[in-house]
């Protein structure tokens, strides 16, 4: 009986020496040559990994390796998640993970992989993750439990800068093969009993120790995949560093030309500066830097002016020197003009820009920016001056154009009564004594009563070009078609024999005098009309157009026109171009029209051929 147990213990002994020795020259060989790793039918799930924190630090490669450490020993199933439970790695290679795997993933009923793992009917998926490695990530501890699929898996967090940013897990252990078991979860796979007997009774159990040996390099890897995380992130971290520190240098560099350019931009703007600038103590005055505009503006050289205080240099007189110091004291800088003292003792005026600050030791200090302003004075004084005179002469203008009113009241009342006369009298003498003069004496009569009306109009027409120049503008907005066309209509009223094609542009608007424009375009469109007289296929023309800019009116006809060179003359008074019995007329027209669209801030001018007809242009400003 004793003998019986003995060779029961050395046939179990053989039995697993030998057990042990296939798995070590198993292992060996895949390690050697690469281990076996089946790819799955719905493809890699690390594809859908979009935290890639543990995959790109270590690489899908490194992870298949670090996992073949373990997997050589078990044969089952292997994961290694991100924080956030995406996929850094999955495989399987036993035959009952891999048949469970796939016939869970089978009841999600998508090929899309992403809608398959959040249906929460990828039973090994849930037992992976979800019930195993994210607890162990949650904990910070391995965690062990039963799977769905009635095996063991057993998960250990991944730590690295002690945070734990992912997990790595294996299955191992028996399948079962108790019949009630495996019916319990063929129900929950739906799949066949028998398929699931035959795996478990074919599948190669691992003695305890050998598990324990998986679980320790279990742990191995997950320390070696948390130090090539954490030493990536460190070198990466490095690298960002460097860079930054690199570029910092850069910066700096460039900062310090900048800084050298701008002493040297503020040296050349000191020195060069014509006004006087001056840095001092705001309490004793004391001068620590003077410019050379100081030393000229104050004739003291640069070591004079370093030596004396800045009371040397201001009139302490001046009555306004106590408010602008108050002020500067108040509100940190102050602007005005103040009286100065040159070394000669000569005086003059000064503006002056004085702020405060505190410097890079601490010390209050102030800046003065003082400008000379004797010249300035002296050109104020001088448009005073003249501003004086100007109103002088403005009264005296005032009282020439009420001397000239009087005057024009004058003319018209002193003067036409002996025309009426002169008139009336040769009236009477060709109306009732006609009969006692020969055709020669009422002829005579005739040509004194033409020159006295002559006279009369003469005088009318002086009149309102005095008018004109002292009547005070009316601004309102004028329609300058609705008005020419007014003028033309009148026109035509007293010639309706005549036939005058007339085109006028719409909607011509603008701002100013209205009863002085209207007595503008009467003259304007009134010459166009006499002067087209003698003309077949008359045509008036008004229109607008831009010129440089300027907005232009201008008024044409096909009449009788003038020569050039009399068209620097044809503005003034009493000018005329043609013979007066030909075209009749004062020649007081284009003057009244020039003051009056001078008096609108305009200009007018005109361009002519004789015999090709003329064109009046005008601007308005006002």
């Amino acid at each position: 009986m004793q003998l019986k147990q003995v060779t029961l213990r050395l046939t179990q002994a053989e039995k697993n020496l030998k057990n042990i020795e296939w798995l070590l020259t198993r292992s060996n060989t895949r390690q050697n040559n690469g281990a076996k790793v089946l790819g799955q039918p719905y493809g890699s799930l690390a594809e859908l990994n979009t935290c890639r924190r543990i995959l790109n630090a270590v690489g899908e490669e490194i992870l298949h390796r670090v996992a073949h450490d373990y997997l050589d020993l078990m044969e089952t199933a292997s994961a290694i998640y991100e924080k956030n439970g995406d996929y850094a790695m999955d495989t399987f290679t036993s035959g009952w993970c891999r048949f469970l795997n796939q016939a869970s993933f089978n009841l999600c009923h998508t090929t899309d992989n992403k809608k398959a793992l959040t249906s929460g009917k990828w039973h090994c998926h849930e037992s992976c993750w979800t019930e195993s490695a994210k607890v162990a990530i949650e904990t910070a501890k391995p965690v062990d439990i039963e799977c769905r699929g009635g095996i063991r898996i057993y998960a250990v967090p991944l730590v690295a800068k002690g945070e734990a940013i992912g997990a790595i897990n294996f299955a191992y252990g028996s399948p079962p093969t108790d019949h009630n078991r495996l019916q319990e979860i063929a129900e929950l796979y739906r799949v066949p009993t028998d398929k699931l007997m035959q795996l478990a009774v074919t599948y190669l159990h691992r003695p305890p120790y050998i598990i324990d040996i998986a679980k320790q390099r279990l742990h191995t890897s997950a320390i070696l995949i948390s130090t090539i995380v954490e030493r990536k992130e460190m070198e990466d971290e490095f690298k960002r560093v460097n860079q930054k520190l690199v570029q910092e240098i850069a910066e700096r560099k460039v900062i310090e030309a900048e800084l050298r350019e701008s002493r040297e931009i503020y040296r050349s703007l000191f020195n060069n500066c014509p006004e006087a600038i001056l840095l001092t103590d705001p309490d004793d005055g004391r001068i620590y830097a003077a410019n050379h505009g100081a030393c000229q503006i104050f004739g003291y050289t640069e070591k004079e002016l370093l030596e004396i205080n800045r009371d040397s240099i201001v009139d302490l007189a001046d009555p306004r020197l106590p408010l602008f110091r108050a002020e500067k004291a108040c509100k940190g800088s102050a602007k005005g003009e103040l009286d100065y003292k040159r070394k000669n003792g000569t005086i003059f005026p000064g503006e002056v820009t004085a702020a405060l600050f505190i410097d890079k030791n601490g010390y209050p200090r102030a800046t003065m920016v003082i400008r000379d302003i004797t010249q300035r004075k002296q050109d104020e004084q001088k448009i005073w001056q003249l501003n004086q005179n100007l109103q002088r002469r403005a009264m005296e203008l005032e009282v020439i154009n009420k001397e000239l009113a009087s005057f024009s009241y004058s003319v018209s009342h002193d003067l036409r009564s002996p025309l009426r006369s002169i008139d009336g009298f040769s009236q009477v003498l060709l109306e009732d004594y006609a009969d006692k003069l020969d055709s020669q004496g009422r002829d005579y009569l005739r040509r004194v009563r033409q020159a006295s009306q002559r006279m009369g109009q003469l005088i009318d027409d002086l009149l309102k070009l005095s008018r004109v120049t002292r009547q005070e503008l009316t601004l309102s907005n004028v329609d300058l078609t609705a008005l020419a066309w007014q003028i033309i209509a009148n026109l035509h009223d007293k010639q309706p024999e005549r036939s005058v094609e007339c085109v006028i542009t719409p909607g011509m608007t603008v701002q100013g005098d209205a009863r002085l424009i209207k007595i503008a375009l009467e003259n304007l469109l009134g010459n166009a009309w006499k002067f087209t007289d003698k003309v077949l296929n008359s045509k008036i023309e008004f229109g607008v157009l831009e010129q440089k800019g300027k907005t232009v009116y201008y008024i044409s006809d096909n009449g009788a026109g003038f020569e050039m060179e009399y068209s620097s003359k044809m503005f003034g008074a009493f000018q005329r171009l043609h013979n007066m019995n030909e075209f009749p007329g004062n020649g007081i027209g284009l003057a009244t029209v020039q003051r009056i669209i001078h008096r609108h801030g305009g200009q007018v001018w005109a361009k002519g051929t004789v015999n090709q007809g003329a064109i009046f242009y005008f601007t308005l400003k006002v």
